[in-house]
């Protein structure tokens, strides 16, 4: 679990995130991790803040760290690719201990080990100094990671920043270019990209995430176009979610992926 978001509200959901992690599955191996200042000499793009565990309780205390105080820069795709690597690396020595003590899965095979790194951004990349998205994505791929990504606040490209006026016409390309980065990086991986309008949203979206890594999901895609058009890439797409009786019960908007 790898984030970077100003509201403590994270933690808690973190929080929930991991005790749902195990209560489903408890031989998983979770770390817990925020993202740093900008690499320098001596410093890397991740504040470990606990390293891979099944120990529920110290994950979460763990979480007590993020006091809204720290000191955090942007250096997300360098975060990210240290982080592939450690994720590998943990996989690849749990797979060795479950076949030193010959632990099988109910067919009777070697349990399959899931590699799988979720990052929760608030914004774009500005401090990365060795790496790029695509850079990641490979790194990704070739390790056998899959990377869920989830924006927070404007990286939601929700019509609260896209629509509003609130902001430049500069702006909001430049988050728009920021949301396509992240469904990309999840695309590419495997993943999936979410996206919530502030952090009162991820317990609910976390317990979905949880439920779905340890119990499988059934997936349902709905397509909507307008006269039958393909809306084009960077397009702010508006909709709305509606009961039997034609009354309004969710309205969301998204940005379309590049192709």
């Amino acid at each position: 679990v790898l984030f970077r978001s100003p509201d403590l509200l994270r933690a808690d959901a973190s929080a929930e995130l991991i005790s749902r992690l195990h209560k489903n599955a408890p031989q998983s191996r979770i770390a817990v991790m925020a993202f740093g200042p900008a690499p320098s000499e001596g410093f890397t793009a991740t504040v470990l803040l606990h390293d891979f565990s099944t120990d529920t309780s110290r994950l979460v205390e763990s979480l007590g760290q993020l006091d809204g105080t720290e000191m955090v820069g942007t250096p997300l795709w360098d975060s990210i690719a240290e982080n592939i690597g450690e994720t590998a690396d943990a996989a690849e020595e749990l797979e060795a201990h479950l076949r030193t003590e010959m632990i099988k899965d109910e067919k009777g095979e070697q349990p399959e080990v899931q590699r799988v790194l979720l990052v929760l951004s608030d914004g774009d990349d500005r401090d990365s100094l060795l790496y790029g998205r695509d850079d990641v994505i490979a790194m990704a791929q070739e390790a056998g990671v899959i990377i869920h990504a989830i924006g927070l606040g404007l990286v939601s490209a929700s019509k609260d920043f896209a629509l509003r006026g609130e902001l430049t016409e500069e702006m909001v390309e430049e988050q728009i270019e920021t949301v396509q980065n992240l469904q990309r990086l999840a695309d590419s991986t495997g993943g999936f990209y979410a996206s919530v309008h502030d952090a009162t949203a991820l317990t609910e979206l976390y317990a979905a995430i949880a439920d779905g890594l340890t119990n499988g999901y059934a997936q349902e895609t709905w397509e909507c176009l307008p006269d039958g058009m393909e809306p084009k890439p960077g397009t702010v797409v508006e909709g709305r979610l509606v009961d039997e009786n034609g009354r309004t019960v969710e309205e969301w908007s998204t940005v379309t992926p590049k192709d």
